[in-house]
């Protein structure tokens, strides 16, 4: 029998997770932008943001359905072995995008080495839903810790001393290859089988493509703006934009852990008919996104400048305009997280593809028009357009549900 944690340590145990690790990520950002060059920012967010959705694709929200599969619909030997058939598939992806690319190569291979790392997250993470699904988010958030401080140490060290991004990123995945192996599969161990089966492989899929969509068409939608961005601008103005891009991470770090805890409530509401409860818990992650959103603009507003200086250099505070529009943006992306986050849990996703669809497309119209007109600052406005899309989309595919819910 499972011993699970209360709301609070759960909460607690991944904000404390997520906190220290989307820290950690950032100052690998800061270490790229102190000890090497905006150029090296870039290269590494080009790597990134060619990943993302090719692995964002492949794992189709298994961490979220894992963590709602509230009547135990598939085992975790099932997701895990659907995962690493997936994977696999994508890693074989994007070796086919930098062979045929127009990249260099050096630039190619820290392509290929972001996309193993990502392996080995996502592996990780699937854990992680399992973790959440049992109401121990104190292995998760543990996990975290472990990877964060690992990665941060094996990261800096080899990139301070070698000036080289591929040794860094080799410390990088070794980290997080050990974190996967020597913890978070020994601790799923204890409750679970965690060999790989493929008895409902194909069933799974089709049941989480419709996810797998939302997934690659959201990472698209947010890296439209940077392709674009690299293409016209190059290397420097993509590593300006990404670094300032990245701050903004402090935001989530109360949104996502709260929605990832709040997301089994939700399941449970729905699916025990309390539409009420259901509606109550989403309405307040709503006001809590804008009580955050609220003291976030405020102080980027009045010392955006002196915070980029200081993260960065005097060099990057040329951007604060930047910053203040991304922040808006980042605002309106946390309602859309936790309205997202009540969906999955409403198992109401299939209309999810077709909102991140329009989206898209309207990313690359504003990219088209903007950013070669205004550079990084059309890049910013194309990135608050695509977030306020999302977030009027999400909203009326919310109301769909509840009224749907009610036939």
């Amino acid at each position: 029998m499972v011993n699970s944690k209360s709301f609070l340590q759960n909460f607690s145990w991944t904000f404390i997770g997520s906190t220290i690790y989307a820290l950690s990520q950032w100052l690998l950002i800061v270490v790229l932008a102190k000890f090497g060059s905006a150029e090296v920012v870039g290269q590494f967010s080009l790597g990134l943001a060619i990943t993302a959705p090719i692995i964002l694709f492949s794992n189709m929200q298994l961490r979220n359905i894992i963590a709602t599969d509230s009547v135990n619909q598939y085992s975790f030997s099932e997701y895990y072995g659907t995962r690493i058939i997936l994977l696999l598939l994508a890693f074989l992806v994007i070796i086919g995008i930098v062979l045929i690319g127009p990249y260099d190569p050096i630039v190619s291979i820290i392509i290929i080495l972001v996309g193993l790392s990502k392996v080995f997250e996502s592996l990780s993470e699937l854990t992680h839903g399992y973790f959440q699904k049992i109401e121990r988010m104190d292995y998760a958030g543990k996990s975290m810790i472990f990877k964060s401080l690992s990665s941060l140490f094996a990261f800096s060290i080899s990139y301070i001393i070698t000036k080289s991004l591929i040794i860094g990123l080799l410390g990088l995945i070794l980290a997080w290859a050990l974190r996967l192996f020597l913890y978070d599969l020994k601790i799923t161990k204890l409750y679970t089988n965690i060999r790989p089966t493929y008895k409902n492989f194909q069933l799974l899929i089709l049941f989480a493509l419709p996810l797998g969509f939302v997934s690659i068409l959201n990472s698209l939608n947010t890296n439209i703006p940077r392709y674009f961005l690299e293409r016209v601008g190059g290397l420097d103005d993509l590593g300006y934009f990404s670094a300032i891009a990245y701050i903004l991470v402090a935001g989530n770090l109360l949104i996502r852990p709260l929605s990832l805890v709040a997301a089994p409530k939700l399941a449970d509401s729905y699916q025990n008919n309390n539409k009420k409860k259901f509606v109550e818990i989403t309405l307040a992650l709503l006001f809590f996104a804008f009580i955050i959103g609220i003291i976030a603009i405020t102080i980027v507003y009045f010392f955006g400048d002196l915070i980029l200086t200081i993260i960065y250099d005097s060099s990057y505070a040329d951007y604060n305009n930047i910053f203040v529009i991304i922040m808006i943006g980042s605002i309106i992306s946390y309602f859309t997280t936790f309205l997202n986050s009540s969906i999955v849990a409403a198992r109401e996703f299939k209309k999810q593809p077709y909102i991140n669809l329009i989206t898209m497309i309207i990313g690359i119209v504003a990219s088209i028009i903007l950013i070669p007109r205004y550079g990084i600052e059309g890049a910013a406005y194309v990135t608050v357009t695509v977030f306020t899309t999302q977030f009027f989309g999400s909203i009326s595919l919310f109301i769909f549900t509840l009224k749907d819910s009610k036939d």
